[in-house]
């Protein structure tokens, strides 16, 4: 037990600790992490939030939020950081920020109706920036896990703050930056942003109708699993409501004109945008996946558990037993590169006869190997296809004692695997938000079926801010969902996904 603390303890001697003053609350508080190791700490988790998470590609709807970003933030209390805006490829509705940067999902742009909306939730981020609130948890979270042994393996540990982090505690840095917000920073940044937003020209009581929005969908939809949202934080919801809808009164009027765009204008700019599950990453048809943008398809067993991931795609049958994952394995014409890739990573030959076939009238390479884990012999099953310019590997797995019977069905599995038809891709489909006038006097129930959105009345109603048992608005125009075929905006397939692939496959994971 005392090795690990004296390790500890030379970590300990490679930080600096020291007092710095708060840009928010102009307090010294204690500071390990200095400006510019937190600046490249949210630079390292940016690039993981764009590999692992996915950034939406459309140019002209991101050019909007970051030119209403950095107009938000040039009224932020903290100057010394260059803030930058994306927006996350996640269907769910939240908002989060780690050091310079800023994020919002698709799903919360869905959910809003107005700029002032928007501008408040950036804002709240810009306040956890501004008040260095990811740090002051690093900060006060990093002496207790060294000491803790949490970072006891670090070698060169008198190198800076930033590599000890990245070389050994990266896991431990990233927990701790990403981690939900406490009560108290929570309700600082929600009153930086009320104060930001004002400075600003936007209306700071938007927060009241964001936060209302915002509980009203998660008890729609967490009647199933529960999923991390922006609501995730210790103050409860009426509360927050509450103080923000009193501080802006207190703010008083916008002392600056407001936006000229109107609510129209700000929802024309949401027309097109994928809610729920985009088709970009492909989707399910019954049993058989279709990928638009790489091309292909595949079939599963009926019975199989699937799981479409940014980057693999992995299928098990039903007792856990039996699995295959499909990932990508290196650009080439070559299936053999594929099995080159994967013995470098390996850093040995894989074993097993190389039989070279045609699967799916695509060149392909098979090797049955076998692997040793835990004690435990697994059957290996591996297959590397090669289409349009990719090699995809197509790995398989079965214990030992199942060889015999899971390696006919394993091939089977891989052999599905072929190059995308034009019927199925007219199969693909996605939903897309657009927008549809009401007419006078009309009940969210008459305008639903009418227009033939596959959302139910409401949810219609809490994403447009309404209230389910009122009238419609005269001549207001709502959102709602279509289900439109996978490629063009109009429905219409237009043969463009081969390009897509070749220009936007890294936006996929792929």
């Amino acid at each position: 037990m005392r090795a690990p603390l004296v390790v500890a303890s030379a970590a300990v001697a490679g930080f600096t600790f020291g007092c710095a003053v708060n840009p928010v609350t102009r307090r010294p508080e204690l500071a390990i992490v200095s400006q510019a190791t937190e600046l490249e700490l949210g630079t390292e988790q940016a690039r993981v939030v764009a590999r692992e998470m996915g950034l939406v590609a459309d140019d002209d709807l991101v050019a909007y939020v970051r030119q209403l970003g950095e107009r938000v933030a040039a009224s932020s209390p903290r100057r010394d950081v260059a803030y930058a805006f994306h927006v996350v490829d996640v269907p769910r509705p939240n908002a989060f920020a780690v050091p310079g940067h800023v994020y919002v999902t698709r799903g919360l742009l869905a959910l809003m109706n107005d700029e002032d909306e928007l501008a408040v939730v950036l804002a709240h981020e810009v306040g956890h920036i501004a008040a260095r609130h990811a740090v002051r948890r690093l900060s006060r979270a990093l002496p207790a896990g060294l000491l803790t042994g949490v970072v006891s393996g670090v070698t060169g540990i008198a190198s800076p703050v930033l590599g000890s982090l990245f070389e050994a505690g990266g896991a431990f840095a990233t927990e701790a930056l990403m981690a939900p917000y406490g009560r108290e920073q929570e309700r600082e940044a929600d009153r930086i942003g009320q104060e930001i937003v004002a400075r600003a020209g936007f209306d700071p009581a938007a927060l009241v109708r964001v936060l209302t929005s915002l509980a009203r969908y998660d008890a729609l939809a967490d009647a199933g699993e529960r999923r991390p949202g922006f609501l995730d934080s210790h103050p409860s919801t009426p509360e927050r409501v509450r103080v923000a809808a009193a501080r802006a009164f207190h703010l008083g009027p916008v002392t600056m004109p407001a936006s000229p765009a109107s609510a129209d204008a700000f929802l024309a700019r949401l027309d097109g945008l994928v809610v729920g599950s985009g088709a970009a990453r492909g989707v399910f048809d019954g049993t058989t996946f279709l990928h638009p943008v790489l091309g292909f398809h595949m079939r599963f067993p009926p019975e199989w558990k699937t799981e479409n991931t940014r980057g693999w795609l992995a299928a098990g049958s039903p007792d856990g037993r039996v699995g295959v994952v499909l990932t990508k394995a290196a650009a080439s014409d070559d299936p053999m590169d594929g099995v080159r890739a994967f013995e470098k990573g390996l850093r040995r030959p894989i074993g097993g006869t190389v039989a070279r076939e045609t699967i799916g009238r695509l060149p392909a390479v098979r090797i049955a190997a076998g692997a040793e884990a835990g004690g435990r012999r697994f059957a290996i099953e591996l297959h590397w296809i090669a289409l349009d310019g990719r090699i995809f590997q197509v790995t398989g797995i079965a214990p030992a004692g199942l060889e015999a019977e899971a390696r006919p069905r394993l091939r089977a599995i891989a052999e599905t695997f072929g190059r995308l038809g034009a019927e199925e891709r007219t199969r693909i489909r996605e939903q897309r938000l657009r927008l549809a006038a009401s007419k006078r006097g009309e009940s969210m129930a008459t305008f639903v079926r009418r227009t033939g959105t596959p959302w139910e009345p409401e949810l219609v109603a809490v994403v447009n801010g309404l209230d389910i048992g009122a009238p419609i608005p005269a001549t207001r125009r709502l959102k709602i969902a279509r289900s439109e075929v996978y490629g063009r905006a109009d429905g219409v397939d237009d043969g463009s996904a081969n390009a897509e692939a070749r220009q936007c496959s890294e936006r996929i994971g792929w």
